[in-house]
């Protein structure tokens, strides 16, 4: 008879992973919470807002890191990865190794949670997108950044944009999904441009709007009533910063921009081909954790013990 232990290792301290670290964390449960890099909270930690319906303070974040790291039930490892694991449910010796050298963490757990998140897709990867270093183009999260920095977007030259084209669905055809959460953060961000200066053109381009949650048309409305243009195309490509669009017409137009920004599709997070063959868990067709059943079984894998949450199983946001 072999005793079961109730701690729980996660892999990944963004939201996901964080907020089932909170959840689970006990004084007859410890929680070991493993992060690559070195910072808790993920991609959503680099905001300079959050949607209105998310509370638009991106300080809820940074009060949540605080409460993982003040929990004395949840040990932190950072710049850290899962090196190994054997076992079954209720009992799982893993070892967790730093990247610096330090000595691994050899770990008894009943459980494993995988909660590594996504990336975004390179633009450089994307047909039709032909730009170079030089010209001012930039992902959505490059816009986040700077705004989460200075308040404000620049070019780079120091110059504030005159104009700014949003380009949705970038990536969406050769992935084969919609990311679900483009629409709402390029509408959020082009709002913010707006309320950078009134004067400044802002012009999303999108295919298919995304807009799943109660609140998300009243949001869209109020971008559009600030001055924010919205145009449907088929099918889109750059030169630099010149956008050339086909519309559901079949008409094609073609501008230039002081600035083009881009949300490219999410992608499954680096390193998790390797983790998936480590843990012998199946992915599905897109690169995604595939979970036991969508309907039935949605957190659950093939392996008993074994649980994938958040965007490690698919593209969704913070709220989801």
């Amino acid at each position: 008879q072999l005793d079961v232990t109730p701690d729980v290792l996660i892999l990944g301290a963004g939201i996901a992973g964080m907020e089932a670290a909170l959840a689970l964390a006990s004084e007859d449960r410890k929680i070991y919470l493993v992060e690559r890099s070195s910072e808790l909270g993920g991609v959503s930690a680099g905001f300079s807002r959050l949607l209105p319906r998310q509370g638009g303070d991106p300080e809820k974040i940074r009060s949540r890191i605080g409460e993982v790291e003040k929990n004395e039930n949840i040990r932190i490892f950072k710049d850290s990865e899962l090196k190994s694991v054997i076992g079954f449910l209720g009992n799982y010796e893993v070892v967790v190794e730093g990247q610096d050298g330090e000595d691994p963490a050899d770990l008894v757990v009943g459980a494993i949670i995988i909660a590594t998140g996504f990336r975004l897709m390179d633009l450089r990867e994307i047909p039709g997108f032909d730009f170079s270093d030089d010209d001012d183009v930039y992902s959505s999260m490059e816009i986040e950044k700077m705004l989460a920095d200075s308040g404000s977007v620049a070019m780079k030259s120091g110059e504030a944009p005159k104009s700014a084209a949003f380009i949705h669905c970038a990536g969406r055809g050769e992935k084969g999904y919609c990311s679900q959460i483009c629409c709402n953060y390029m509408l959020k961000l082009s709002g913010s441009i707006k309320e950078q200066s009134s004067s400044i053109e802002a012009v999303e381009y999108f295919r298919d709007l995304c807009l799943p949650h109660k609140k998300d048309q009243e949001f869209r409305d109020s971008v559009a009533d600030a001055g924010v243009e919205l145009r449907r195309f088929s099918s889109i490509r750059i030169e630099g910063t010149t956008v050339i669009a086909e519309g559901m017409d079949g008409a094609e137009s073609k501008q230039s921009y002081d600035m083009v920004i881009v949300a490219p599709a999410m992608c499954p997070a680096a390193g998790t081909g390797e983790l998936a063959e480590l843990m012998e868990l199946p992915l599905h067709e897109t690169g995604f954790f595939q979970e036991a059943h969508q309907t039935t079984n949605p957190v659950g894998t093939a392996t008993d013990g074994m649980f994938v949450i958040g965007a490690a199983q698919g593209p969704r946001g913070i709220t989801s």
